[in-house]
């Protein structure tokens, strides 16, 4: 199992439920099942790092105390977090990392407004 690619978009304060299966809606899932595009958990926590999930949310690499963004911003071509971590699986797009600037008040922008994700 790739642990990278689970680990992608988890709440920090929840990466424990991720080390060996998973858990959800009361039974355990393989973590082969972790951000594989398909939602078996109600919750949508199995899904944090893709857009399968309608009331999934992904949590920005470098930046994990800011709110945390919806799952559909996640892959849909816009760099939404300040280090570009929404868009890990959308290699065509060349995210800038904005994190520096944007933690410190500065860009990170979506429709024009500044966002620190």
């Amino acid at each position: 199992v790739d642990m990278e690619r689970v680990m992608k978009g988890v709440d920090p304060a929840q990466k424990g439920r991720y080390t060996d299966g998973f858990e959800c809606d009361g039974k355990k899932i393989p973590l082969s099942k972790v951000n594989d595009d398909y939602c078996d958990c109600a919750d949508g926590k199995d899904e944090p790092g893709t857009s399968a999930c309608e009331n999934g949310r992904f949590f920005c690499l470098k930046a994990p105390s800011s709110p945390p963004l919806p799952s559909s911003r996640v892959k849909d071509g816009i760099c939404d977090c300040c280090d570009g971590s929404d868009e890990w699986d959308t290699p065509e797009l060349q995210c800038p990392d904005t994190c520096a600037g944007a933690l410190a008040g500065g860009s990170g922008k979506r429709g024009g407004s500044t966002s620190i994700y």
